[in-house]
């Protein structure tokens, strides 16, 4: 008759590492961009009209469309400085707002729907630095009238930059912050990441087409740009999180949940139809 190892202790049953499921994880993040892509447009332009008070202007209007584009109209006095203000505001003072909600993210517990509305914000808030890199390389918009303040494009660029990859870090958390793990494919990374951005994208051209009835070679040709540029910049973002999952191996958040998902989908929507209203 065999005894039993003295002092060895039975090993208990594994239990396989779960992680959620692509499609619930997608809807979470598409939920998540709804309200992060639009309210970080939206710190863009109150950037530009706090610039302009700061400066002693006078600001009359902030049109902010989901489908349409974005605008502040201010007026400031005439010198240096107050352009600066007023023109580079949405960067520095859109992107210093950003940093502020992620600061306030850390109230709530990672992975609930207040973090990461609050982070998605932010995140996307620090892609201020892709306007100021390509209109380092190819003067446009508020890039363009810094330019002419006298702001060289190196420093614009190196601005930019250094802003893009704060957002890769950042994203790279937020997707973790969402649910995806070390164990997951890279695969299931990608899908995650494309199957959230490219409906905010696509939204776009339904708009015009089947809203406003509005679609014509003016807007295609101004929406192309983002419909190609995006998608990339977010597959790098994913590739950059899924090389280096093992940073985020460590952290703590809330189990994924539809009744999530749906709350931050439901607030996203709500702040599409909040825009469409009343700016």
């Amino acid at each position: 008759m065999r005894h039993p190892e003295s002092g060895r202790i039975p090993t208990p049953p594994q239990i396989p590492n779960r992680t959620a499921s692509t499609l619930l994880l997608t809807v979470t993040l598409f939920g998540c961009l709804c309200v992060g892509t639009n309210l970080a447009v939206v710190l863009h332009e109150a950037g530009h009209a706090f610039g302009a008070l700061l400066a002693g202007g006078e600001v009359y209007e902030i049109t902010v469309h989901p489908f349409s584009g974005s605008q502040a109209a201010y007026d400031v006095p005439d010198n240096d400085l107050a352009y600066f203000l007023g023109h580079g505001g949405g960067f520095v003072f859109g992107t210093l707002f950003g940093l502020i909600l992620l600061l306030l993210a850390k109230i709530f517990q990672r992975g609930t729907a207040l973090y990461l509305l609050a982070y998605t914000i932010g995140t996307w808030s620090m892609l201020n630095g892709l306007y100021l890199a390509v209109g380092s390389i190819r003067p446009f918009g508020d890039v363009l009238l810094l330019i002419q303040l006298g702001i060289g494009k190196l420093p614009l660029g190196i601005a930019g930059a250094l802003l893009v990859v704060t957002f890769f870090a950042l994203f790279r958390d937020l997707l973790a912050s969402v649910g995806l793990r070390q164990s997951d494919l890279y695969s299931k990374w990608v899908l995650v990441c494309e199957g959230a951005i490219l409906p905010n994208l696509l939204a776009v051209p339904v708009y015009h087409l089947l809203v406003s009835n509005t679609l014509n070679k003016s807007i295609i040709q101004s929406f192309i740009p983002f419909l190609v540029c995006i998608p990339i910049v977010i597959l790098i973002a994913a590739t950059c999180g899924y090389l280096l999952r093992g940073r985020t191996a460590n952290i703590v958040t809330a189990k994924p949940q539809w009744q999530r998902a749906g709350i931050v989908c439901i607030i996203g929507f709500a702040v599409i139809v909040t825009e469409l209203i009343v700016f």
